[in-house]
């Protein structure tokens, strides 16, 4: 079987302090929001292609200009890092700036740390008695796949292919890089146990116990909860084409068969992303259902040269719902 190239291009956006380990998070002594970018990775995979040599297209009067990833991805992170709660930061920080003391021996540091601690979880328990995860820190991850649906599709077969020949490692490759989405990992301070844990520790200090201290710090630390959340790009690029049709059909002049032309074109454009991110497996096929019928309902008013009306509203809701459903944050154990 002759090797072909599978085009993955990606960009990974990481957070100053790497949340690999979480017991590493504080030793910075300040979180940020830092942004790393990697160039495009070509993976050689047999006898695999997904996309064509990937060089920027031209672009010609009347083309549809889709909202850039990056652009995707900073209004994202815009809008999570506003959920990071300060209080919280400055809590765990203090919490990693105790263990280090005493990790040195520093028994007075350490109860200078956990009593800073301590009186930022009073504050946050007040402040926010309703929430159970206070959120830290942020990472932002977009990877992006040059790839229609029928690419897909030829990979799943052979995928398939080298899993019936006992390739597993051939088709983890594969797999691996079938993603084309935000992934949004949220660092979150537990507000039911992580003040108990922390006031738990100074009785131990109290008693000569630093290596009890030492371990229950850690664990304290270990408790931070992490979620995800992951957003396929596809759809988010089908969403900005239907914003395009409902300004086009809002402002232009639908008997003219060119305005038509146009947003039609930009609804089958919405329709083939939602299918790339159907056939990566983002949601099932009847997650995806009535947002088709609606887009259909659309075409069908369009061509006969009326306005949407009340269907835009419908595809809206459907979208959103689609956005919600696939985007729940799942904890990562």
């Amino acid at each position: 079987m002759e090797s072909d190239i599978f085009t993955y291009l990606f960009v990974i956006l990481e957070t100053s302090n790497k949340l690999t380990r979480w017991g590493n998070l504080m030793k910075k002594s300040q979180m940020s929001l830092g942004i790393i970018f990697a160039s495009a990775l070509a993976v050689a995979v047999p006898g695999l292609t997904l996309a064509k040599t990937a060089k920027p297209a031209a672009h010609h009067a009347g083309d549809v200009v889709l909202l850039p990833d990056r652009m995707q991805r900073d209004k994202l992170l815009k809008e999570k890092a506003k959920q990071v709660i300060q209080e919280a930061v400055d809590a765990v920080m203090a919490t990693r700036q105790a263990l280090t003391a005493l990790e040195h021996g520093n028994v007075k540091e350490a109860e200078a740390a956990l009593e800073i601690a301590t009186g930022k979880l009073h504050l946050l328990v007040a402040r926010y008695p309703e929430l159970g995860l206070l959120p830290v820190d942020v990472d932002v991850v977009v990877r992006t796949l040059d790839a229609d649906a029928e690419a897909i599709k030829k990979a799943e077969k052979q995928v398939e292919d080298l899993v019936d020949d006992k390739r597993y490692q051939d088709a983890r490759v594969i797999l691996d890089q079938l993603r084309d989405d935000i992934t949004v990992t949220v660092v979150s301070l537990p507000l039911a146990t992580y003040p108990h844990d922390i006031e738990a520790i100074a009785p131990l200090l109290e008693a000569g116990k630093l290596d009890e201290a030492k371990a229950a710090l850690a664990e304290t630390i270990d408790s931070l909860v992490v979620t995800e959340e992951v957003t396929p790009l596809a759809v988010l690029r089908a969403e900005d084409l239907l914003d395009k049709a409902f300004a086009l059909e809002h402002t232009a002049d639908l008997n003219d068969p060119k305005v038509r032309d146009s947003i039609l074109k930009l609804t089958q454009q919405a329709r083939e992303n939602l299918a790339v991110a159907q056939f990566l497996g983002y949601g099932k096929k009847k997650d995806y259902k009535q947002l088709y019928n609606a887009i259909s309902a659309l075409e069908k008013t369009v061509k006969s040269k009326r306005h949407g009306g009340g269907l835009w509203n419908k595809i809206k809701q459907k979208l959103h719902a689609l956005k919600q459903k696939l985007g729940q944050p799942r904890e990562k154990k």
